[in-house]
Order: structure tokens, then sequence, then C-alpha cells
């Protein structure tokens, strides 16, 4: 019984090893997958209407120079965008360039559009920012 109940021991310890090791394993990707994840995750922010949390993946130069209530009013369509996907990443030493897709409703005629959006991402202290200005 004692064996049992140290194998259980053992169990959080693995775990933790397993979550840090998934963790270090997402920098040590290839820049264009580190962006394209980042950029994902973003515009997903976006479209839940989660401005604050968008805000997080621009550089830190830009988020000391504009409000989060500011943010929000760039992106205020954002949330009625029906899609939006990463459709290629080119990087080129510390600038990634992104070309995402969006998809939206239009209200008259009633269908569905898409359109492009390019957008520059920019490597600092070793991670990967949105550039916007």
């Amino acid at each position: 019984m004692q064996y049992f109940h140290s194998k259980l021991n053992i169990i959080p310890l693995v775990a933790a090893l397993l979550l840090g090791s998934c963790a270090a394993s997402e920098s040590q990707l290839p820049p264009e997958q580190q962006v394209a994840i980042r950029a994902q995750e973003r515009v997903d922010a976006l479209m839940s209407g989660n401005p604050e949390l968008a805000l997080e993946y621009t550089t830190p130069s830009f988020r000391r120079s504009i409000t989060p209530r500011s943010y929000g009013a760039r992106y205020a369509g954002a949330a009625n965008w029906t899609g939006a996907s990463v459709q290629s990443v080119n990087c080129e030493g510390e600038t990634c360039n992104v070309k995402m897709v969006i998809s939206y409703q239009l209200a008259r005629p009633r269908i569905e559009n898409s359109r492009f959006m390019d957008q520059v991402w920019v490597q600092v202290d070793g991670q990967w920012y949105i550039y916007e200005s």
C-alpha cells in the first residue's frame, strides 16, 4: 500500500514537468509558427469582444500610448466578424508579414464576404508582437 501512495505523490511532479515542457517548446517553434499562433489568438480576442486581451499582443511601446478603450474603438466591428484565420506568415529576421482573411456578413444584401488583412509582427525581447501605430 505504501508503494501505491508514493506513486500518487509523483503524479503532480510529472504533470508539472510536462506542462513546463509544453511552454518551453512553443518558444522553440519556428518564428512563422510562433507568430501564426499569436496572430490567431489576437484576432480571436478581438472577435470575442475582448480588446484588452488583444491589446496585450501589441508592442510594449504601443501599449503605453493607447488606452484599452481607444484600442477597442479601433476594432469595434471585429465582434461582427464571422471568421478570421491566418493565411500565411513570412518572416525575415525580427519582422514577419502576416496575411489574415476576415469573413463578415453584409447587412444588405445578406451575403458573406471576406477580405484580406495584412499585418506586420516584430520581435521585442524574444516575444512577437503586432506592430501598430
